[in-house]
């Protein structure tokens, strides 16, 4: 989030970004102390705790952000120099919310290869193409069993360095919260799974297709998510969700394009 071409960015473009933490108690203390060390002087931030459930937590967050722009960023995800920047030059002057398919990657596997110093985009996929989850190492269309089916998403190599991926569910990374929005956020699970079809019928939903413009992954243990495998149909269409914007997203082609880092 802190790369230059990320949170920075916004600032130096005269953005006003409070940096808004939700945690369990007894965190606050610690958080703060390595936020700390990341603060300008044009970025504000507060760390909150609750003591009640991840629903209760993520209503109060959603009630303190209406008609702002808010950023998803949890802490398992990683997202490439550059993709939150972009992300909000494709939202200025909106209301749209911005969804964008993300790859699983092995946590500690990642984090022994990514380094210390920020990665693009391209740079980001090619790490995160090299140390996949098996949501997605699994979930590759050509293989004779994979686990589209339940996963909703598959990927193809189409040249070196070059992936497509149909995903069902993207991750709303920036989203505008509207008054109107709270009912069908009344549970976490809706943020991804029920609110985009209001989304959708209200043509405030965008698709970013292109990790040059956007690249995240998120950090998974290799033991958790692991979708169940299937026999493959070539090209399979078929998902467990039958979801209006499920069957919308089933249409779209995301490219992934990897750079190896240059030494």
């Amino acid at each position: 989030m802190m790369a230059g071409g990320n949170v920075p960015a916004l600032l130096d473009r005269g953005h006003e970004v409070e940096w808004i933490i939700h945690t369990k108690k007894g965190e606050k203390e610690v958080l703060e102390k390595i936020i700390e060390g990341y603060i300008r002087s044009n970025l504000s931030f507060s760390v909150e705790e609750y003591d009640g459930t991840e629903e209760q937590m993520f209503g109060a967050l959603i009630r303190k952000v209406i008609n702002r722009k808010m950023i998803l960023a949890s802490p398992d995800m990683y997202f490439g120099n550059g993709a939150i920047d972009n992300l909000v030059k494709c939202s200025e002057g909106n209301n749209f919310c911005i969804a964008v398919p993300h790859i699983r990657v092995n946590d500690k596997e990642f984090i022994d290869r990514i380094g210390d110093e920020a990665v693009s985009n391209p740079e980001l996929v090619a790490v995160g193409m090299g140390c996949l989850h098996r949501s997605w190492s699994q979930a590759f269309i050509d293989a004779p069993t994979n686990n589209c089916t339940d996963s909703g998403s598959f990927v193809r190599s189409v040249a070196e360095n070059l992936w497509v991926s149909t995903f069902r569910i993207p991750t709303l990374f920036l989203v505008n919260i509207e008054e109107s929005d709270l009912k069908a956020l009344e549970s976490y699970y809706y943020y991804d799974h029920r609110w985009p079809e209001k989304l959708i019928a209200e043509k405030r939903f965008k698709y970013i297709g292109s990790s040059d413009v956007f690249f995240a992954v998120e950090l998974t243990s290799p033991n958790n998510n692991v979708p169940q495998l299937k026999g493959n149909s070539h090209w399979n269409d078929t998902y467990k969700s039958t979801l209006g914007h499920c069957e919308t997203n089933r249409n779209f082609l995301v490219t992934m394009r990897g750079q190896h880092k240059r030494v």
